[in-house]
């Protein structure tokens, strides 16, 4: 009972994990999105 209860806590934790490095990685990406805008920007003004 212990061993799947600890296997259910590590499986939760590591599905939260992958989801915030997913969240992060989209929040990363976005960002140097929005950089290379602002740089598109100020080269044609």
């Amino acid at each position: 009972m212990l061993a799947v209860s600890l296997m259910t806590l590590f499986l939760t934790s590591f599905i939260m994990a992958w989801k915030i490095s997913e969240y992060l990685r989209l929040l990363l990406s976005s960002m140097e999105l929005g950089l290379w805008l602002l740089m598109t920007i100020l080269a044609i003004s």
